[in-house]
Formats: structure tokens, sequence, C-alpha cells
């Protein structure tokens, strides 16, 4: 019996227009994704659960005379993101390896003062041929605030970074936040305003007062921008309404991947399971 599946089809075909363009890239990175929502949503849940990252997951603490907790601090250190990249690592098993181990350390002491403890403050150790194979490993932000010691006390620990996937703990994430909303379409009159034709409508009669800039060139409308305030809706002739075939998908990363990379790793992550599941019931049948 020949199995098909509508997701592994979508991600594997290869359409005359790409399925996913990239509209903005910085701290949140955007997209717009054609198909329907279950599909939209199972990369959005992928992305946040099962995309790996490094995250510190072990912690040793040697001396630690601040009035900080050891387990409050050993949960700071789990948040710090890492600058390295996953996809070079394999995930930990029993042993401690080269190719599935970070180590940091952190060793400080205040002086006369009060001392505030950074995330630059956590020391890359490396070990094997890891100095030769990384290159600048590091906390991703280096001025995060983990804890603040007073005069002649003292933080030792030694931490240990691992893959995993947020599955397991929030700290693997590798984003922040990750949500798609559905793509804006306007009607005025007769004439149709989606994402295929925004650069082709050439109305100049239509003036709105928009807060999001949507129709500020009339020659390349932005529906990206538009954030369903309705203000629009004031113009007479003017209507509003939601495209089900194509989703803005934003990525707020908290790793050292790229919304695109995550994009990709995720997309990745779903092609193999679907795999496993069409290998599975192919089986069944013979």
């Amino acid at each position: 019996m020949q199995v098909t599946n509508d997701l592994v089809h979508v991600i594997q075909s290869e359409p005359k227009q790409p399925l996913i363009k990239k509209l903005s890239v910085g701290e949140i990175s955007q997209y717009l994704v054609e198909g329907t929502t279950p599909i939209i949503n199972t990369i959005r849940r992928v992305i946040i659960d099962e995309t790996p990252t490094i995250a510190f997951d072990t912690a040793v603490v040697s001396i630690n005379t601040s009035v900080i907790p050891d387990e409050v601090l050993c949960h700071r250190f789990a948040m710090v993101p890492i600058q390295v990249d996953p996809r070079i690592f394999s995930f930990h098993e029993q042993t401690i390896t080269e190719e599935n181990t970070l180590v940091f350390r952190l060793d400080i002491t205040a002086g006369d003062e009060f001392k505030t403890v950074y995330s630059s403050d956590l020391e890359w150790i490396p070990f094997g041929n890891q100095k030769q194979r990384l290159n600048n490993v590091r906390p991703l932000i280096e001025n995060i605030p983990l804890a603040k010691i007073a005069h002649g006390q003292k933080i030792i620990v030694e931490l240990y970074a691992h893959k995993g996937i947020g599955k397991v703990h929030a700290k693997w994430s590798p984003v922040s936040a990750c949500w798609f909303s559905m793509l804006p379409q306007f009607q005025y009159k007769s004439k149709i305003v989606n994402w295929e034709n925004r650069k082709s409508f050439s109305d100049t009669n239509l003036k709105v007062d928009c807060p999001m800039n949507v129709f500020d060139d009339i020659e390349d409308i932005q529906l990206q921008n538009c954030t369903l305030c309705r203000k629009c809706l004031d113009i007479e002739g003017l209507k509003l309404s939601l495209d089900d075939t194509r989703y803005l998908l934003n990525i707020e990363t908290t790793c050292s991947l790229t919304g695109s990379e995550i994009l990709c790793e995720a997309l990745n992550v779903i092609k193999e399971k679907s795999q496993l599941v069409i290998n599975g019931l192919s089986n069944q049948d013979q």
C-alpha cells in the first residue's frame, strides 16, 4: 500500500513559488509561510520543543559563600545561552566527551567592595581538540547578572553544558517566543489586495491613514505590517479579511542560531519524524 503524508509532501515538494519567504531579520525574524493551520502550528511547536540547543545541565559547586542558595544559583546558570553551534555536537548519554560536552568554570572572589557576578565571568575550559575545532565559545549575552557578593565572599563552580531539547527543559528551547498569524488581505470596491497582487494594485485614489504604514506605498502594500487595528475600515468600500493559506511566522531567538537556521532545523526534525511514521506504516503491510 502506498502511504502518503500531507506534511512530508509539503516539505519535500518543489512548488513553482517557495513555500517560505523571509520578510525580516533581527531580534525577531519574520517569515511568510504558505500552508494550513495544522502545518504551521506543527512547525511552531517543533521550534519551541524539539529543536536542539546547548545549555548548562550540570553544576559542581565547590564553594558558594554568597547569600544565594546553591540550587537557585544553578538555575540561573542554566538559563544563560551559550554562543556555540549545537549542530556540531552529539547528545550526551553516559560518558563525557569533547563531542557532547562543554566545560565552563566560575572562580570569583569579592574584594573590599560589593561585586556583581556577570555571565561574562564564566570561563570556557576547552578539552580534547575543542580549542582547535571550536571558535569563541562564550555566553551569548555577557551582561546577565548572576549574583552579587560582598567582601570576602567567593563562588567556585564548574559547569557542564550538553545538547538537549525544550521538551525536556525550557533552557534548551532556542526561542523566547514563536508565534504565527494569518496574513491579512483587503478588498477595495471590486479589487482584492493580497500577497500575490500587493505590488500590482495601482488605485491611487485609495488614501488610508494607517498607524502601521501599510498603505504608504500604494504600489507595494506592506500587508505583513498590519496589526488588524481596523482603522482602515473607516474608508468606504474597504473590507478586511484573513488569508487562511498564508501565515506570518515570527521567531524570537535566544540562542546562537539565526531564525532561518532554527526554522531549517525544525523542518528537518519534522521530515525525519514523518519519514519514521511512513516507514513504520509501510513495514506493517509487508
